[in-house]
Formats: C-alpha cells, sequence, structure tokens
C-alpha cells in the first residue's frame, strides 16, 4: 500500500503533476515535498511536512538532518511508515536508499549513472521528465500496489 510520496518540488507546477497530486489525495497518499526551497509549494498544496535541503519541517517542528535520507527516514519514522510504503520521485538518487520505489526524473545518458542504477534495484527511470514523470511514478506505482 502507497502511504507517502516524497517529491521533488521542481516537480509540482503542470497539469499532469496536478492530476498526481489528486491522485495522491484521493488514495490518502501523504504527499511530502523536497529541494532548495520547497516551502511555497507545500503552502500552496496546505501540506503539513516538507523538506527543505536536509531540514524536514513536520508539523510546525523543524529538524535539522545531515542528509536528505535521513530526513526522509525521520518522517517515515514520525509517521509510522514502512520505507515500502514510500514513494520518491526526483533528479537524483539521494532519497533512494530511504524509500521502496523511487522514480529518477529523465537524466542524460551517462554510463556512471548505470553504474549507480544498478546498486539500487528499486529505481526506475521515468519516460518524460517534469509533472509528466511525477504523473508516471504516482499512477503506475498506485496501480500496481492495488
Amino acid at each position: 500500500m502507497l502511504r507517502c510520496a516524497y517529491v521533488d518540488a521542481g516537480l509540482t507546477g503542470d497539469r499532469l503533476a496536478e492530476r498526481a497530486l489528486e491522485a495522491c489525495e484521493r488514495a490518502g497518499v501523504e504527499v511530502v515535498v523536497f529541494g532548495a526551497d520547497p516551502e511555497p509549494v507545500a503552502g500552496e498544496l496546505d501540506l503539513s511536512a516538507w523538506i527543505e535541503d536536509a531540514a524536514l519541517t513536520l508539523d510546525g517542528e523543524t529538524f535539522d538532518d545531515p542528509d536528505l535520507a535521513t530526513a526522509v527516514a525521520r518522517h517515515l519514522r514520525a509517521r509510522a511508515y514502512e520505507p515500502a510504503d514510500a514513494l520518491g520521485v526526483g533528479e537524483d538518487l539521494a532519497i533512494a536508499p530511504a524509500v521502496g520505489a523511487f522514480w529518477l526524473t529523465p537524466a542524460p545518458d551517462d554510463p556512471l549513472r548505470a553504474i549507480e542504477l544498478a546498486r539500487h534495484p528499486n529505481v526506475r527511470v521515468a519516460e518524460a521528465g517534469g509533472g509528466a514523470a511525477f504523473y508516471e511514478a504516482v499512477v503506475t506505482t498506485l496501480m500496481e500496489r492495488r
């Protein structure tokens, strides 16, 4: 069962992203945005948690963590979610070890990236970028978990 989606805040600004967020809401999936400046997106979406750099803001309280994966792990523990219940979508693999499924938004072909992907069996590469990647990740993951 998908209970939480961690999403790069930069992926939330188009129509497909809006549809993915609506799908999360209908399915009871908590959305947590992360990035360099996620607070405006979190405010617009009325979210109770977001991660700015490595600082988790959760229900009005902020916790500084050493890295993004640790902030995600703190959120999972606080909400009593299992990593397998969490989806991540973003431009790099920083949170891939902390979540059960991670969708990497398209990146240039890079031999080093292929090596990194081989170390993370829970990672898929989205076919499109931007909000389309978020939509693909949410819809595909929700369908697989039903």
